[in-house]
């Protein structure tokens, strides 16, 4: 590790921006989520509840609220703590979302009482296990872009298509890292010894370790940009299959680049994390200089405790079942995307600007 001081370690956590990957199109000029309405997401569970078993799970639509103050709502309205809410993953705010919350059996009777908080009930049923985090397939999204010029509009459609069948970045969108980048500097010093995780509620505890991996995943898919390494096979490297999500460690660079020529398989990199599953060879070299470059090794993240025990994530994705389509007021995108990737991540792409 390089002899430095962890504050100019620390200096190294700033925000940046991907490089757009698709040059060959012109920027689109478009605003999203005027409205909340603009900005659907329709949350898809990994299984579907049984019908049986003492917790309840609750799809419900909510407009225009965080996470953090639709759980006071409910601490208020059911009485019941945010230690026994559970949820699959994280929502956006300014959007209409429908998701699924596992409460305990007792809420039932006061469900009704949400609906005069603008919160629609869709449907109740029970499961032997509460939900989690992670138990989604994914997220469907209906997103109108507006503002788009009459003359950009059908090639907003045809880039729309390219990025689909082409693929995108894999990385986390802004709002992953807390206004300011506050919760990733906040990660790097619980990581550091500056603050201690114990002081921080459930909820944050989570957010800002996973802001941290989140920031060194981005950082590593631009590191490995940089290097001309993103869409090349190394021997050694750590693929997924795109169909079945089975893992597999390069053994023929050649062969396997081609699979990736084909979108058959990506790459991964890393969440990074104190069990984390790693390449060998040059990947691995790789993946440990990039996280000296923040101070940090493997172990250092013993202090998040059971928070980061480390994964696999593919370095590119593919929306998926891609419809998009003119209208009036702009131009509408409805896809598909897995678990833990970012609608606004693909129109980044699309627009070649942040949303």
């Amino acid at each position: 590790m390089p002899d430095i001081s962890l504050e100019a370690f620390r200096d190294r956590i700033r925000p940046f921006e991907f490089p757009y990957i698709y040059e060959q199109f012109e920027p689109i000029s478009g605003k999203i989520k005027c409205r909340s309405d603009d900005f659907v997401v329709d949350e898809v569970l990994a299984y579907e509840p049984s019908g049986e078993g003492e917790h309840l799970f609750v799809r419900m639509e909510k407009h225009d609220i965080a996470m953090e103050d639709f759980f006071k709502l409910l601490r208020t309205v059911l009485d019941v703590p945010q230690t026994e809410v559970g949820y699959a993953g994280l929502k956006d705010k300014v959007a209409v979302t429908r998701q699924t919350f596992s409460l305990p059996a007792s809420c039932e009777a006061r469900l009704p009482l949400l609906e005069e908080h603008d919160v629609k009930i869709l449907d109740v049923s029970r499961h032997t296990n509460r939900l989690k985090v992670g138990h989604l397939r994914g997220n469907r999204f209906d997103i109108l872009l507006k503002g788009v010029p009459e003359e950009q509009r059908e090639l907003a459609v045809t880039v729309g298509h390219h990025v689909a069948n082409k693929g995108m970045v894999n990385i986390y969108g802004n709002q992953r890292f807390g206004r300011g980048f506050e919760s990733v500097r906040v990660g790097w010093d619980v990581m550091a010894g500056n603050m201690r995780i114990q002081s921080m509620s459930r909820m944050k505890r989570r957010f800002v370790v996973s802001a941290l991996q989140s920031f060194l995943f981005n950082s590593y898919c631009l590191y490995r940009y940089r290097k001309g390494l993103l869409h090349t096979v190394l021997t050694g490297d750590i693929m997924k299959k795109c169909e079945s999500g089975g893992m597999f460690t390069v053994e023929d660079s050649k062969a396997d680049q081609l699979r990736l020529d084909d979108g058959e398989i990506t790459v991964t990199g890393p969440m990074y994390g104190k069990k984390l599953m790693t390449p060998r060879g040059l990947s691995y070299e790789l993946e440990m200089e990039h996280l000296a470059g923040y101070g940090m090794t493997l172990d250092s993240f013993a202090k998040f405790h059971s928070l980061a025990q480390g994964a696999r994530r593919p370095t590119m994705i593919f929306a998926k079942d891609l419809e998009a389509s003119v209208e009036e007021r702009g131009v509408r995108f409805r896809f598909f995307l897995p678990k833990g990737c970012y609608a606004t991540v693909f129109l980044r792409e699309v627009c070649k600007q942040e949303f």
